[in-house]
């Protein structure tokens, strides 16, 4: 479906939920690889990517979350990452349309809280490039 609209796309908003397949069928129901295998196509036609990342407390605001965003984000060679913290907003038109809210009680993430997920994110994907830069200089190294 991609290459159909590749080419009168400037810009692709791609969300990056969780990283497990446990989590998937848990929360969402999709399926990871398919999304991850999407995701890297568009990456190598050379398409403009936004990784959006909502973050949910208890959910998917653990470190090893967040390296997995800098991971990806560097294997795809996308520069921009939006994180999305967790808002209550939507709640409301649950009720309207008499459907049961999952995240009923949870609280909208304060600024200073979406803070700390950006701060966690930048260490995550200095660390990766670190990471990358080295495993280039051994790979330039090797007989």
């Amino acid at each position: 479906a991609f290459e159909r609209v590749r080419e009168l796309t400037d810009l692709f908003l791609f969300d990056y939920k969780l990283d497990s397949q446990e989590q998937m069928d848990r929360c969402t129901g999709g399926k990871r690889d398919t999304i991850l295998d999407n995701l890297k196509k568009l990456a190598a036609s050379g398409a403009a990517i936004v990784l959006r990342c909502p973050i949910v407390p208890g959910i998917n605001d653990a470190d090893g979350h967040f390296s997995a965003i800098a991971a990806l984000a560097e294997e795809c060679g996308i520069s921009e990452v939006e994180l999305m913290p967790y808002h209550s907003w939507g709640e409301p038109k649950w009720e309207q349309v008499g459907r049961p809210y999952g995240l009923s009680g949870l609280k909208t993430v304060s600024e200073e809280e979406a803070a700390a997920y950006r701060a966690r994110l930048n260490r995550a994907m200095e660390l990766e490039q670190k990471r990358r830069k080295q495993r280039k200089t051994e790979e330039e190294w090797k007989p």
